[in-house]
């Protein structure tokens, strides 16, 4: 027993340490950002000479950094969604100064898969897992494509001003499947060129890897250990305990750009233990959300739980036994 609550308390204590690092990451970045913004003047005027390792695709203006392989791929970018002139080049060069500073970052965060500003022109500097360089096409708008719906919600409209005047980080309202079709959490703040402009000109992004917790965590546990967001999705489990839960693992999932409806249903309804479950489960779950220790009759078996929280997340780990 007092194993079980060791592991349980460890594990909810890796997951709140690390997901507020990554809200911490997204701080930093905007605070970096906007410095750079606010210290740009030397790239103002004149011609902007890119270094040649940027690429013109399909004879759209669409410009990429380049892989940088096991430390995640270091992208300044451009795809095209507004016409690329030398004010935006101007602009992509600037970033490049925060290069070193995106690439210590993502190595700071264990679980994060991307480490980004995004402006609403649709240009990006980060360090990202998947070089997604050659994943979307010249002419991509992504907050219009935020706006479309088919993301779990809008990634721009989350934190700006209308939704977020107090102009602070939030993370997503549940854990979702993103754009390239990872499983994730993410937190987003917003960036403002000047203080006084009262629209964000872009946002902050850390993603938080569930798959990457997972492996780090409950899928090396022997015991019965699940995590269970606050509107009762499964987050992860033991091997054991999806056994005892009479659930299957999780299963890799197409982006969500490609089938926004089925990775929603998946994620909202499959892997959510209330919607659409026995009874038995769904009570399982709710009791984990609101009760440190209980004794529960799951499938007919009696079993005694006992959970940690993790308050940055609104996320539950549960020993079942």
């Amino acid at each position: 027993m007092k194993k079980v609550i060791e592991e349980i308390e460890w594990i909810a204590g890796e997951i709140q340490h690390t997901a507020v690092g990554a809200r911490i990451t997204s701080q930093q970045i905007v605070r970096r950002m906007e410095e750079l913004f606010r210290n740009g003047s030397s790239c103002d005027s004149g011609a902007a000479e890119m270094p040649e390792y940027y690429q013109w695709k399909d004879g759209v203006s669409c410009l990429w950094a380049p892989d940088e392989g096991e430390a995640g791929n270091g992208v300044v970018g451009a795809t095209g969604a507004v016409p690329i002139d030398d004010s935006v080049k101007r602009e992509l060069l600037l970033y490049e100064r925060l290069r070193p500073f995106f690439r210590d970052a993502y190595a700071r965060n264990p679980y994060s898969d991307e480490v980004l500003y995004i402006d609403k022109k649709s240009m990006v500097v980060g360090q990202t897992t998947i070089n997604f360089g050659n994943a979307f096409p010249p002419g991509f708008d992504a907050a219009q494509v935020c706006a479309s719906g088919i993301t779990y919600y809008d990634y721009y409209g989350w934190v700006d001003a209308a939704q977020n005047p107090q102009r602070v980080p939030r993370w997503a309202p549940s854990p979702f499947i993103e754009l390239l079709g990872c499983f994730i959490q993410a937190v987003h703040a917003p960036v403002y060129k000047r203080e006084d402009d009262p629209e964000m000109c872009g946002f902050a992004g850390v993603h938080y890897n569930l798959q990457w917790v997972n492996t780090a965590t409950v899928d090396k546990s022997r015991n019965r250990i699940v995590i269970v967001s606050g509107d009762g999705t499964l987050v992860g489990a033991s091997v054991d305990a999806l056994e005892a839960i009479q659930m299957d693992p999780y299963a890799e999932q197409k982006p969500s750009w490609q089938a926004s409806r089925e990775v929603r249903h998946y994620i909202d309804v499959e892997r959510n233990l209330e919607r659409d479950k026995p009874e038995d489960l769904a009570e399982l779950s709710r009791s984990i959300r609101t009760r440190e220790y209980f004794e529960h009759t799951l499938y007919g078996r009696k079993i005694s739980v006992i959970r940690r929280t993790v308050p940055e997340l609104d996320f539950y780990v549960a020993a079942l036994w």
